[in-house]
């Protein structure tokens, strides 16, 4: 695409795109796993929160949302810096 005279952005931009997908389904998938654990906690009571004092749904959905968002964050920064090498070299 560079030959034909497009700028650096638009090489760069279909594969951050893919890395945020990536990261983002794996992400999503993760997320949904910490959140059906911590439900599956908070249902069942007893020593698994003596185990786990602070364990609610709220921070069940938080953590969740952090996975979420770290997925987002290593898919784009890691084909950033891929990309970034391979158009410097």
């Amino acid at each position: 695409m560079q030959l034909v005279g497009a700028p650096r952005w638009m090489v760069r931009a279909p594969f951050m795109v893919e890395g945020a997908l990536t990261g983002g389904a794996s992400g999503l998938v993760a997320a949904l796993v910490v959140l059906a654990a911590a439900l599956a906690g908070t249902e069942a009571g007893g020593r698994f929160i003596d185990l786990v004092p602070g364990l609610t749904l709220t921070t069940g959905l938080i953590a969740a949302g952090a996975v979420l968002l770290t997925g987002l964050a290593l898919g784009s920064g890691s084909s950033l810096i891929s990309i970034r090498r391979h158009l410097e070299s």
